[in-house]
């Protein structure tokens, strides 16, 4: 059904034949970002009320009102879905959101037309682009909207919260594996503390957006409440909905040639590495649960799902580098 769909509403493009050096996909990525980031400065006809979301980077009242929330929906829903499938998705989904809070009139036409330019512009940006149009838009509008503030007391927490998440996505837990011709030299196999990634915190944004976008609110305690919780469960069901438990990396090891040192049964071993990844995701939780309740109280200058995008951003940005 999505293949009907896309044949009438997506310009198709061809994807790049050769490889794209990394600075030629910076310089796309910093032009598109930039060219959105005009777009969420343009005022929207006919709207004065806009809705503030939290998840995601948009401006009310602009042609960046609903932002980039429909796009990061399919990829949770529906993580093991093609690319090019979740963007139709997303663009249909979004159309939904602003017929049902619009109905028939100029904001419609504006911020379909804007979704629309987004879904062509990810499909272009699928082998042409260094990083995600998502998180740079994040990045960018989150540095400028600090920088305009100035060193105030947000601030000062923003960088406590930026060195506790730092820190967690460094840490690692080692497994010793030995490679198959040199197992008298066992190495450590490290397995990340954060080895979901801040998938919980920014999906729990995402879905919640969708409520704020027709006006639905709740009180902070509420709000407190439920992002822990989602949160907790969200890790502990994520690897496994995408098939990244302890049997994955098993068999990821035994094709490049490595073992679990002490271990033959692969059962056996996929169990073990369960229960350190178990441990990683407990651990993982309760620092965002942590950091979520502290949030409420000491105000950061930058909200904690972007500081945890752009984390992320920097690390990819690092190792697309090297």
């Amino acid at each position: 059904m999505l293949e009907t769909i896309s044949d009438y509403v997506v310009i198709r493009f061809n994807k790049s034949t050769r490889l794209v050096p990394f600075r030629v996909r910076m310089f796309h990525s910093i032009c598109i970002t930039l060219f959105y980031y005009m777009l969420s400065h343009v005022p929207l006809y006919g709207e004065t009320d806009g809705v503030d979301l939290r998840g995601s980077f948009q401006r009310p009242s602009t042609w960046m009102s609903l932002g980039m929330s429909p796009y990061a929906l399919p990829t949770i829903l529906f993580p093991s879905m093609e690319p090019h499938n979740q963007r139709v998705l997303a663009f249909m989904f979004s159309v939904v959101q602003i017929v049902l809070k619009y109905a028939v009139s100029w904001p419609t036409l504006q911020l379909i037309l804007v979704s629309w330019c987004i879904m062509e512009t990810l499909l272009w940006m699928e082998s042409r682009s260094g990083v995600q149009l998502a998180s740079s838009l994040i990045f960018l509008g989150a540095s400028t909207e600090s920088i305009s503030q100035g060193f105030e007391l947000g601030a000062v927490w923003t960088l406590v919260y930026l060195s506790v998440l730092c820190m967690c996505m460094n840490i690692t837990v080692p497994v010793p594996v030995s490679h198959n011709k040199t197992k008298h030299r066992p190495i450590g196999a490290n397995i990340p503390m954060m080895y979901n990634g801040t998938v919980a915190i920014t999906s729990y944004f995402a879905l919640s957006d969708v409520l704020l976008w027709f006006g639905v609110t709740w009180p902070t305690w509420i709000d407190c409440i439920a992002q822990c919780a989602f949160m907790i469960t969200m890790n502990k069901v994520w690897h496994r909905i995408t098939k990244r438990g302890g049997r994955s990396l098993i068999s990821k090891w035994k094709k490049q040639g490595y073992s679990l040192k002490g271990w033959r049964s692969e059962e056996k071993q996929s169990k073990y590495v369960d229960r350190v990844i178990g441990q990683c995701v407990h651990a993982s939780s309760i620092v965002f649960a942590w950091l979520t309740c502290v949030s409420w109280f000491a105000v950061p200058s930058v909200p904690l799902p972007f500081m945890c995008v752009m984390l992320k951003l920097l690390k990819d940005l690092r190792s697309q580098a090297l």
